[in-house]
């Protein structure tokens, strides 16, 4: 009888096991040209039957959102392709299979599992940066070709993600994740120990993505947790003087010609000139997109692969942006894409995101409660609204991550430590 069960176990246990692969490595596959790869879309679409049979108010969201690209499509019909029809349905689907397979418990989702995936993207990032740079980059839509010049342009290893900057936000995700997990007592590990991590993936985001725009996300979220939770002010000062040494020791080594510090020296020396850089259209990203979509037309740019110039003053002086359709992505595109009709989208963010906050936040005190609330919603904003393809199922287990079945049916094992705080425990 036992074997018997094992049996039948094993063909879900491999099934939820290529689920997890497929969300947690979303940049990994054969399709060309495509960062992220469109695995969880595609599921998503097969069990679709399935979801239009849950009487769920966040399916429903879902479902009236698809009804407003397919409206989209049909206005904008001269131009719409079926890469650009099949492209804006993918987030959708995304939402969608991901809010299932937590819902449902189709994979086990926790700090554990979260850390050996974050091993791995640094264990590879570490080969390639110290044995191999073209160590498994043949995984990702990216060419190899590609690796040689962010070596030679001083810029960091991408890992198993397309390029060095996705690589943090990635990194910073799984902080984040872990951070929600830790603090809503659903796992039960202690500060010292999510400190570890918290520094563990820092410092990875520092040497190897290299990305001083996503190091300086990653570093900004954490210093937010340290300073609202007063057990690790200590620890977040010692922390601040270890980086600061580890940076004195990286430069000493790389005689501080990588972009890194490049970026890192005109930030404080001469703020103006990081307007070379491309990276200052991530950090602008949500106002470029606002006033872009705006100038453009009230129903976005849709298929269109037209260019307007943006401008911006700052310091005094006014910059010009070329923005287009997708721009740089992250959540803001829907509104850069279907203008007003990008409402339907952010009614399922909202819906996502609020019940997932309740959930996370359930037998906490209001204390504990504005802290997470806070932590949360700047990660929202900063990991989700400003960058990033709005496919990526790793963005979209940032907002559901409280509707995870698992931590759901293990809260009652540890409610008994959301109720008070314990020892050496966030308060």
């Amino acid at each position: 009888m036992t074997s018997t069960k094992k049996y039948q176990l094993a063909p879900r246990k491999i099934a939820t096991t290529a689920l997890f692969l497929a969300v947690m490595f979303p940049y990994i596959g054969p399709i060309p040209g495509i960062d992220t790869q469109p695995f969880a879309a595609m599921i998503a679409a097969l069990i679709g039957i399935y979801a239009l049979r849950i009487n769920d108010p966040i399916v429903q969201s879902a479902a009236f959102s698809a009804i407003i690209v397919t409206a989209h499509s049909i206005l904008f019909s001269n131009d719409a392709t079926i890469t650009y029809i099949a492209r804006s349905f993918f987030p959708i689907f995304t939402a969608l299979f991901i809010y299932i397979c937590c819902k449902e418990n189709w994979f086990k989702f926790n700090v554990t599992n979260i850390m050996l995936v974050a091993g791995v993207y640094i264990a590879v990032g570490l080969i390639q940066k110290f044995i191999d740079p073209s160590f498994l980059t043949g995984l990702v839509s990216r060419p190899t070709e590609h690796i040689n010049l962010l070596i030679q342009s001083g810029r960091g290893l991408r890992s198993l993600a397309p390029e060095p900057a996705q690589l943090g936000h990635t990194l910073t995700i799984f902080n984040v994740l872990v951070f929600l997990l830790f603090s809503s007592r659903i796992s039960n590990i202690s500060t010292t120990t999510f400190i570890f991590i918290s520094l563990i993936l820092l410092s990875a985001n520092i040497y190897i993505s290299s990305s001083l725009y996503s190091f300086a996300v990653h570093g900004i979220i954490v210093f937010v947790i340290f300073l609202l939770y007063r057990p690790t002010v200590l620890a977040a000062s010692l922390a601040a003087l270890i980086l600061y040494g580890a940076f004195e020791l990286f430069g000493s080594i790389t005689g501080q010609d990588s972009r890194f510090f490049v970026l890192l020296n005109d930030a404080r020396s001469n703020p103006e000139s990081l307007f070379r850089y491309g990276a200052i259209y991530r950090v602008f990203n949500i106002p470029i997109s606002i006033i872009s979509s705006i100038q453009y037309g009230i129903f976005g740019f849709g298929p269109s692969d037209e260019k307007v110039v943006v401008y911006l003053n700052m310091f005094g002086i006014e910059f010009s942006f070329l923005a287009g359709g997708r721009n740089l992505g992250g959540l803001i595109e829907f509104f850069l894409q279907f203008g007003i009709l990008s409402a339907a989208h952010y009614i399922l963010v909202f819906i996502i995101f609020i019940g997932s906050m309740k959930r996370l936040a359930q037998g906490l005190k209001k204390s504990a409660r504005v802290k997470l609330y806070t932590v949360y919603i700047l990660s929202l904003v900063l990991l989700g609204f400003q960058y990033g393809s709005t496919s990526n199922p790793l963005l979209w287990l940032l907002l559901v991550v409280g509707w995870c079945a698992t931590a759901v049916n293990s809260r009652q094992h540890f409610l008994p430590y959301r109720q008070a705080s314990r020892p050496g425990m966030m308060p």
